[in-house]
């Protein structure tokens, strides 16, 4: 899985994208790698872009690993909450186009609790969901030209 990221400082905004088959494991090391950035930033948006994310298996044929899986992501974001995000409210946008990733989003979203976690289909939904101003509005070109690749 490639990882690529940018942080927005004007709108203390992150933008993550994840790129072929998810590694929960890439995903825990990225986490505690972006978590200092993360907190010296103030972010307050995220937009995680699951579009060109895939999962290995057959969510329908493998359901109890998808969801042990789907289970061991939403603790991991939730050690991150209760400990290094502590009192930083953050409204988070899962941009998501495909059945997998928004199957993903949802249950990521139910175990969480989390009612400033969205997921979103289009542009112009996380927009409104982040309150982002009109700069923002091409979210494609953003998410396609970010400048960091995570390499743990």
């Amino acid at each position: 899985m490639e990882i690529r990221y940018q942080i927005f400082e004007d709108e203390n905004l992150l933008i993550h994208r994840f790129i072929g088959e998810f590694s929960l494991e890439k995903y825990i090391s990225y986490m505690k790698n972006m978590t200092e950035s993360f907190v010296a930033n103030s972010i307050s948006k995220v937009i995680v872009d699951l579009r060109n994310m895939s999962v290995k298996g057959n969510p329908t044929k493998e359901s109890d690993t998808f969801l042990k899986n789907i289970e061991k992501l939403a603790n991991a974001r939730k050690h991150l909450d209760e400990n290094d995000f502590k009192g930083k409210e953050v409204t988070l946008a899962f941009w998501v186009d495909k059945p997998v990733p928004t199957v993903v989003a949802q249950l990521f979203i139910k175990r969480l609790s989390k009612s400033n976690y969205f997921y979103c289909s289009t542009e112009e939904k996380i927009v409104t969901v982040l309150d982002l101003p009109a700069a923002y509005k091409n979210l494609n070109q953003l998410s396609d030209n970010l400048e960091h690749v995570f390499e743990g």
